[in-house]
């Protein structure tokens, strides 16, 4: 298995996805007129990383804008994490958002009332 990364765009999020250290990370903006065509690898990466997991695994998602179907991928990662967390494994979630940024913050906040994952909401300093 090889590590995931994949440059952000202007529109995708920068992926890092380390299965060496358990680290997942999502950064930037994910907005995609096609989110199947960019989720589909990272689902399908964390689905083989699931044979084989870290007893700790956490995912850092820091996504300034974010749109529903995007959500939906999202969604489906978290439940692949909870799924892990049920055998036993350690999972953790960070969610940033900019101190300013309510409507991130308020999505992170309508995850965490979706799954039994530890999410951890973080603001950072506004620039």
């Amino acid at each position: 298995m090889d590590k995931l990364y994949i440059n952000g765009t202007d529109s995708t999020p920068k992926v890092s996805f380390d299965h060496l250290k358990g680290s997942f990370e999502l950064t930037g903006r994910s907005f995609s007129e096609n989110v199947a065509e960019f989720y589909h690898p990272l689902i399908l990466w964390v689905e083989k990383y699931i044979e084989i997991p870290l007893e700790k695994t956490h995912l850092s998602i820091n996504l300034d804008l974010i749109n529903d179907s995007s959500m939906k991928y999202l969604v489906s990662l978290f439940n692949l994490l909870e799924g892990l967390q049920k055998k036993g494994k350690s999972i953790s979630v960070t969610w940033w958002f900019i101190e300013e940024d309510d409507e991130t913050k308020e999505i992170g906040e309508s995850f965490l009332s979706l799954t039994n994952l530890k999410l951890n909401i973080q603001a950072l300093p506004s620039e």
